[in-house]
């Protein structure tokens, strides 16, 4: 009886022990995947504007922090410098396009050759090849937003002349946001596009729902670490770009 009992102890040791390691195996495997891993908020689509017009600022409609609309504009410049040269150029045009009607009435008479002719006619293509180059020059008098969004920062100011091909205001989508992980790169066993996410903002304590949108290329050898992108599942009002959080995967064992 007394070795019965000292049995079923032993058993009853025996079973806890291996229900116990059981759980912590499960445990284990449920924090792979359910541990928080750090997230950047970003906006999809940025725009770094710059110009090589070399001309001052007229008008700075947006500044640092304010909102625009697609197809406003955000930025006009003082270019009445080449409106001055357009008019001059189409006045050229016009006496170039005159001596080619007077060149075709002559030749009816036989009073110039066609080689006169052919001069005038390329005489009148190159003044309308000026006029177009400074038309393309003019267009970009008026800077309109590629889309809807905010001023991140501005460098330059109303009066003053940007420096040729350097950024002087940069600006980011406000309704497309995405989110930047860094995970393990075991992850990648079974995580995939589409994989879904919480997402809880440091800033706000907000949680959102997310999925993953695209994995990163490559695998950093070092930290045995790869890049993943997110998106929000529901519409991201209250989220800003630069905002950081803490991301909760569904995984294996979550």
């Amino acid at each position: 009886m007394v070795m019965g009992g000292k049995f079923r102890q032993s058993l009853a040791v025996m079973t806890f022990s291996a229900s116990a390691v059981f759980l912590s195996a499960t445990v284990m495997a449920q924090s792979t995947t359910s541990l928080p891993i750090r997230g950047v908020v970003r906006a999809v689509n940025t725009a770094a504007i710059s110009t090589d017009l070399a001309v001052p600022i007229k008008k700075l409609n947006f500044r640092k922090g304010q909102g625009f609309k697609k197809d406003d504009v955000l930025v006009a410049f003082d270019c009445s410098r080449f409106e001055a040269e357009r008019g001059a150029l189409l006045a050229e045009r016009k006496v170039q396009s005159l001596t080619v009607e007077n060149n075709l009435s002559l030749l009816k008479l036989n009073a110039v050759g066609k080689f006169d002719l052919e001069v005038s006619k390329a005489r009148l293509s190159k003044a309308d090849a000026e006029v177009n180059r400074l038309d393309v020059r003019l267009s970009r008098c008026m800077i309109k937003a590629p889309f809807d969004g905010h001023v991140v920062e501005t460098s330059s100011f109303v009066y003053e002349t940007p420096k040729s091909g350097e950024p002087f205001i940069r600006i980011i989508e406000s309704r497309k946001l995405e989110i930047d992980f860094i995970v393990p790169s075991k992850w990648l066993a079974w995580m995939k596009a589409g994989t879904r996410f919480s997402f809880r903002i440091d800033e706000t304590a907000k949680l959102y729902e997310g999925k993953v949108s695209r994995l990163g290329a490559s695998v950093d050898p070092v930290s045995q670490t790869v890049e993943v992108r997110g998106r929000f599942l529901l519409e991201n009002k209250g989220l800003f770009a630069g905002m950081s959080g803490s991301g909760r995967f569904v995984g294996p064992g979550s």
